[in-house]
C-alpha cells in the first residue's frame, strides 16, 4: 500500500524484509530477483522463498537460510536442493557448531551455511511468531516444538524460549562451567540465555531483575523427556522486588507467589527435607482455623497478606538452616541454578539414564530438554484461574466437547498437588459430577460453577482455541492454561506418547490413593454396547473411545484383558471394579471377584 517512491527505494524495502519477510510477496519482481532482499527475508521467514524468483530458489546459500528459519520453506525450493538436503540428517540441519574444519576445500567453505547460521537450538516464541515450529521435536522435544507451532498459529501462549540440553549455562552456584562444557561453550550459552531474556523483556516490557517492573520466569522440564514434568515458577523473586513491588500492586499476590518460590526452589533445585516446610504452612492454617467462629477450614489461598510474609520469614530461616546460606537474591543465579537443575543429563543409575544413552531424551541424546517462560498468574486474584483442558475426540476422530477442571486464585502446582476441589469446565460436566456427588443444583451453581458459567468469554476462547488445536496440532491431548484478570493464556500442550504394550494394573488398594486426585467424568452414553465390547475381550481404544469422554488404559486382571475408563458405569461393567489414577499408575480396586 506504500506510493511508488517507497516500493523502488531498495534501502526502504530491505528494512521491510528484515521485520517481515513475508513481505516479499509485495514487492516488485527486480526485488524478488535480488538475492541480498531475498537472503533477508528468508533469514527473518522461511515461507518467503515462495516468492523469491526462480534462479534463488536454486542458490544453495539462499535455501539452506530459508530452511534453517523453517524447515517446511524446503517445498520451494529447486528439485536438485530439494534432494539434497532431504538426504541431510536432523542433527545437521541444527547442528551448533559453527567453526569449519581445518582441512576443509575452499570450493566448499560457504556451502553450507544451514550449518552454520544457527548457533544454537534455543527457540524463542510469543504469541504470532516463533524461531521454531512443530518439526523440530527432535531437538526442542514433543512440548517445545509443539508450543512453538501453537505460538505460529497466532494462540495467545505465554511468551518464552526452548532450551535444548547443549544449552547448559554457566552454574552459579560454582562460579565455573556446567558439567561437559567448556568455559567458551558456557560463556556463549550465558550470552544466549541473556539474548532470549532480552527478547522476553521486550516483548512483556517488564524487566527481569527490576525493582519496577520486575519480569518473573518459570522454567519446566519437557514432559516428554526422561523423568520430565519438574517446573519451577515465580523465578526472579527476592527481598528488594517483592517489597517494592508489593508497594505499588496487590501485595497479597506477590508474597503468596514469593513462598511458593523458595518453597519450591528448596524442593526442587536443593532437594531439602520439606516436612519443616510443611509443618509451617500447616501451623499457619491451622492458628487461622482456631480463629473463625464458623468453623471454617483455611487452604493456601485464603491466607492474608501478613501470614504469608511471616510464612516467608520461616521458609527463609528453615532454607538457612539445611542450606547454610541465605536463600539467593540474585535473580540470575536462581535462573542458572535452576536450569542447570533442568537440563542436567541423569547419572547412571537415576531414571532416564537409560534412554539418555539410548539418544531418547532430546538433542543428541544428552538431556532432557527446557521451556523458560514469562510468568502468568493465575493465583493474581479471585478472578483469575489455572486450568487444564482435556481435547476429548469422538469415534470419528473429531474434536467434542472439551473436559477438564479449573482453580480459582491458584497456580499449576496447586491442581498438580489435589488439595483443593477442582470446578469442571463445562456446564454439563459440573452438573453430573455434582449429581454424582450428591451436591444440589443450588450449591453447585454457588461452590463449584463451571469455567463456562464463571467465564463465559474465557470458555469460548477455549472453544475456539481447541478447533484450531484440532486442525493442527492432533498431538495435543490437553492444554494447560492461565486466566490472569480476565485474560486467557495457554501455558503449555500435553503430550502423551503411545503405550508400548499391554501395561499391568497396579494392585494397590484403592484406599491408598488420594481421593481428590481421582477425576470421575460423565456416564458412558450406550451402555449395552459398551458391555458386549468388554465382554468380547477387545484390547483396544476403539472399543469405547467414542462412548466415553475420556478412556484410555489397557491392563491384564487374571491374564484377562480389561478396558478401564474413568467413569463409574463402567467400572459397575467390569464387575465391581472402580478405578483410579495414582503417581502415574492405573489402580484397580473390587467389592467382589472377577
Amino acid at each position: 500500500f506504500v506510493v511508488p517512491e517507497l516500493r523502488n527505494d531498495r534501502a526502504f524495502v530491505l528494512d521491510v524484509v528484515r521485520r517481515n519477510g513475508r513481505a516479499l510477496e509485495h514487492c516488485d519482481d527486480m526485488f524478488q530477483a535480488d538475492r541480498d532482499v531475498v537472503l533477508a527475508a528468508v533469514v527473518q521467514s522461511g515461507y518467503a522463498l515462495a516468492s523469491a524468483a526462480t534462479d534463488l530458489r536454486a542458490d544453495h546459500e539462499v535455501v539452506a537460510a530459508a530452511i534453517a528459519q523453517d524447515r517446511s520453506a524446503l517445498i520451494f525450493a529447486a528439485r536438485e536442493l530439494k534432494e539434497y538436503f532431504n538426504t541431510l540428517p536432523c542433527e545437521k540441519v541444527f547442528q551448533s557448531d559453527t567453526s569449519e574444519p581445518a582441512d576443509q576445500d575452499q570450493d566448499d567453505a560457504g556451502k553450507h551455511p544451514i550449518v552454520r547460521r544457527r548457533k544454537s537450538s534455543m527457540c524463542s516464541f510469543t504469541r504470532r511468531k516463533s524461531e521454531g515450529h512443530s518439526g523440530m521435536s527432535g531437538v526442542l522435544g514433543n512440548t517445545g516444538a509443539l508450543l512453538c507451532e501453537m505460538a505460529n498459529l497466532g494462540l495467545p501462549v505465554v511468551p518464552g524460549f526452548c532450551m535444548a540440553p547443549g544449552d547448559v549455562p554457566t552454574d552459579g552456584t560454582a562460579g565455573g562451567t556446567a558439567a561437559g562444557a567448556s568455559a567458551g561453550d558456557a560463556g556463549r550459552n550465558d550470552d544466549m540465555v541473556k539474548e532470549a531474556i532480552a527478547k522476553l523483556e521486550q516483548t512483556t516490557g517488564r524487566y527481569f531483575g527490576s525493582l519496577v517492573m520486575p519480569l518473573l520466569l518459570s522454567v519446566r522440564q519437557d514432559e516428554d523427556n526422561l523423568a520430565g514434568g519438574e517446573h519451577l515458577a515465580n523465578i526472579g523473586l527476592t527481598d528488594a522486588i517483592v517489597e517494592s513491588w508489593a508497594s505499588r500492586d496487590n501485595p497479597r499476590f506477590i508474597w503468596d507467589s514469593y513462598r511458593r518460590l523458595i518453597f519450591n526452589f528448596s524442593r526442587l533445585v536443593k532437594k531439602l527435607d520439606m516436612a519443616p516446610f510443611e509443618n509451617a504452612l500447616l501451623k499457619k492454617k491451622q492458628r487461622l482455623d482456631g480463629k473463625c467462629m464458623l468453623g471454617r477450614k483455611h487452604e493456601d489461598c485464603d491466607m492474608p497478606t501478613n501470614d504469608l510474609k511471616g510464612l516467608v520469614e520461616e521458609y527463609k530461616a528453615l532454607y538457612k538452616s539445611q542450606v547454610g546460606d541465605d536463600f539467593p537474591q540474585d535473580p540470575g543465579l536462581q535462573l542458572s541454578q535452576t536450569l542447570n537443575m533442568i537440563l542436567k543429563p541423569p547419572s547412571a543409575g537415576e531414571e532416564g539414564a537409560e534412554c539418555a544413552a539410548a539418544g531418547d531424551g532430546g538433542l543428541d541424546g544428552c538431556g532432557p530438554t527446557a521451556i523458560v517462560q514469562a510468568m502468568a498468574f493465575g493465583n493474581y486474584n479471585s478472578d483469575s484461574v489455572a486450568g487444564v483442558a482435556r481435547l476429548a475426540r469422538s469415534g470419528g476422530g473429531h474434536r467434542t466437547e472439551l473436559h477438564g477442571e479449573w482453580l480459582a486464585n491458584a497456580q499449576h502446582d496447586d491442581l498438580a498437588a489435589g488439595k483443593r476441589s477442582t470446578s469442571k469446565l463445562t456446564v454439563a460436566e459440573s452438573r453430573e459430577w455434582a449429581k454424582q456427588a450428591g451436591i444440589p443444583e443450588d450449591e453447585r451453581m454457588v461452590d463449584f460453577p463451571s469455567l463456562e458459567e464463571r467465564m463465559p468469554a474465557v470458555y469460548t476462547q477455549l472453544v475456539h482455541y481447541q478447533d484450531v488445536l484440532s486442525s493442527h496440532v492432533a498431538e495435543a491431548k490437553s492444554v494447560e492454561f492461565l486466566v490472569q484478570q480476565g485474560r486467557l493464556w495457554i501455558l503449555q500442550p500435553r503430550v502423551r506418547e503411545p503405550t508400548k504394550g499391554k501395561q499391568p494394573l497396579c494392585d494397590k488398594d484403592l484406599s491408598s490413593c488420594n481421593p481428590e486426585q481421582q477425576h470421575v467424568y460423565p456416564e458412558v452414553n450406550d451402555v449395552e454396547m459398551l458391555a458386549s465390547k468388554i465382554q468380547a475381550g477387545l484390547p483396544s481404544l476403539e472399543a469405547f473411545e467414542g462412548q466415553a469422554a475420556w478412556g484410555e488404559c489397557i491392563g491384564e486382571i487374571d491374564e484377562e484383558p480389561v478396558a478401564a475408563c474413568y467413569t463409574p458405569a463402567l467400572g459397575a461393567l467390569a464387575g465391581g471394579l472402580s478405578w483410579s489414577w495414582a503417581s502415574g499408575t492405573w489402580v484397580a480396586s473390587s467389592t467382589k471377584a472377577n
